[in-house]
């Protein structure tokens, strides 16, 4: 090359040397060696009369870093338009049940005795843990038919919606069969036997064990609707059954006379009229062929929902463990119950933000899957679609968190209208800023924990939940020694989610299949590691991080 070419390298070190002082004054390991001159960024290295630039990647990393990130906010493009488009149906059909429940509520209480609201009370609390305890198809059937679905396999994703159908019945004829011979059995969980209100929770609980079989169906297909990205025939049928079922309330209980138990009537219509509605469209569109449904799906074909099943199930049942100890730890606070009322008040916030939070981590299963099964694309340009709809799940979270966050701050002053004890309301002041405060870690987690499903990482995501569950109980110790009272048990609340936050942040960045190092082989020869840009054309610095 030139000798201006040769100069480069003479001046870079002439300016390291200026700025050590002199070449002697280094130590024998920071001097260069032979035919290599150093600069803070760049290396030169002369080869006979030739000069190779090798390193200098920091700018191109950090643009490409840059990139991502401003790709990953919602900007109102086509990703955040289904974003929108699927949440908002799922956020509505979440209201719809804690409002029918209020409905049912309502009616069970004109009946002017408290023996039947008490025992319609615990019988749905039977039912729910009863129903919680075999209902994990639907987070396992999503994933599968979405995947299905976007690669334009059909038939695929009828057999797995039938396999998924198989499954429900038979999983719900064992339910229903034992809270129809066992219901004092099972109503012990709740109640003791010398309970005033056991019959009328008995006799209520064996009328709606018999709506288990068609809801568990309805999960299911309300999950193949969603893993074909269609939220919005789900809510129309979970709207009209819902309707049905507050209607035909006063008519049961009142005008035929059969009271507290013309409540669970009026459910078991409603869920067989849901069912038989989801499985008439499904039969329309071809989503799914009867002669499927009939037939014994085959052990190979029945393990990914099984295994996924029971993975799904022990997540569950290590939140559910993580809620009840704090229960548990508000109510230990006093022997008069302020605290477990307050705390009580301080869970309603929570959950309502929680609505809007489960709604997002059900849109991240649906797309991030969707783009997975992604047809007509390789495998690289799949990975590439996921990581972007991953982020911008992601910072939908953050941002609706925040957004609700600030939001309930804001309504701390309207705690007092929910109870006439004012040491109640002030216990639950405090609690309540704290739960504000956690929505934007709920925001992330569950968008985080919605895109693990999506990618069908179930024992990793129960292996976290028991992980956090563990800091969780923990810190439960800690601050109740330390007299930190209900604030003691939200502070608990946050490190749990922030034990989730940073598995779920680790999961997408450093060691799940969308972490960009674990896909680095992708593509069949090839180029790796592409940007994650709009159009995934820009390529990535080989050794480009997260």
């Amino acid at each position: 090359t030139s000798s201006r070419a040769l100069m480069r390298p003479c001046a870079v070190m002439s300016h390291a040397c200026h700025r050590s002082g002199a070449m002697g004054y280094m130590s024998r390991a920071e001097r260069p060696i032979a035919g290599e001159m150093s600069h803070p960024r760049v290396t030169h290295r002369i080869v006979g009369k030739a000069v190779t630039v090798t390193g200098g990647e920091e700018r191109p990393r950090l643009r490409d870093r840059m990139r991502r990130w401003r790709n990953a906010w919602p900007r109102g493009d086509d990703l955040d338009k289904r974003i929108i488009s699927l949440t908002i149906p799922g956020i509505l059909n979440l209201m719809l049940l804690p409002l029918v429940g209020l409905v049912d509520t309502y009616w069970v209480g004109r009946l002017g005795n408290a023996v039947s609201l008490a025992g319609m009370g615990a019988a749905n609390q039977v039912f729910t843990t009863t129903a919680w305890a075999v209902s994990f198809l639907p987070s396992v059937t999503t994933p599968l038919v979405a995947k299905a679905v976007a690669s334009g396999n059909k038939d695929e994703a009828a057999k797995r919606i039938a396999e998924s159908m198989v499954v429900a019945t038979t999983v719900g004829v064992l339910a229903m069969t034992f809270l129809q011979t066992q219901p004092l059995l099972a109503l012990s969980m709740v109640a003791g036997q010398d309970a005033q209100f056991r019959d009328a929770a008995q006799s209520y609980l064996q009328i709606r064990s018999l709506s288990i079989i068609p809801a568990l169906v309805s999960t299911v297909a309300f999950s193949a609707f969603r893993g074909k990205l269609d939220t919005t025939t789900p809510l129309k049928v979970s709207l009209f059954s819902n309707v049905l079922n507050c209607a035909l309330d006063p008519i049961l209980m009142f005008k035929c006379g059969l009271g507290v138990v013309g409540a669970a009537a009026a459910t078991v219509v409603a869920e067989f009229f849901s069912a038989a509605v989801f499985l008439t469209l499904m039969l329309k569109q071809q989503m799914v062929k009867m002669k499927q449904m009939l037939r014994l799906p085959k052990w190979e074909a029945l393990k990914p929902l099984l295994k996924g099943g029971l993975a799904v199930q022990m997540r569950s049942l290590v939140m559910n463990v993580a809620l009840l100890s704090a229960t548990k730890s508000a109510a230990a606070l006093d022997p008069g119950g302020v605290n477990a009322a307050a705390y009580q008040l301080t869970v309603i916030f929570w959950q309502l933000g929680a609505t809007v939070m489960l709604a997002l981590s059900t849109t991240s299963g649906i797309l991030v899957p969707s783009q997975m099964g992604k047809g007509g694309a390789n495998k690289e340009e799949r990975v590439n679609g996921a990581r972007n709809v991953a982020d911008r799940m992601l910072t939908w979270g953050a941002v609706s968190g925040f957004i609700l966050g600030a939001a309930q701050f804001l309504c701390i002053p309207l705690i007092g209208k929910f109870s006439a004890v004012e040491a109640v309301n002030e216990a639950a002041r405090g609690p309540a800023a704290l739960v504000a405060a956690s929505q934007f870690l709920n925001g992330i987690v569950f968008a985080g924990e919605g895109i693990m499903q999506g990618l069908e990482c179930y024992r990793g995501l129960a292996a976290l939940s028991a992980i956090a569950a563990v800091f969780f109980l923990s810190s439960l110790e800690i601050v109740k020694s330390l007299g930190l009272g209900l604030n003691g048990v939200w502070i608990s609340f946050l490190l749990f989610n922030g034990v989730r936050l940073v598995g779920v942040l680790l999961h997408r960045y450093k060691i799940g299949p969308l972490a960009r190092r674990a896909s680095q082989n992708v593509g069949d020869g090839d180029a790796h590691n592409t940007s994650d840009g709009e159009n995934n054309k820009t390529p990535a610095p080989a050794a480009a991080g997260n």
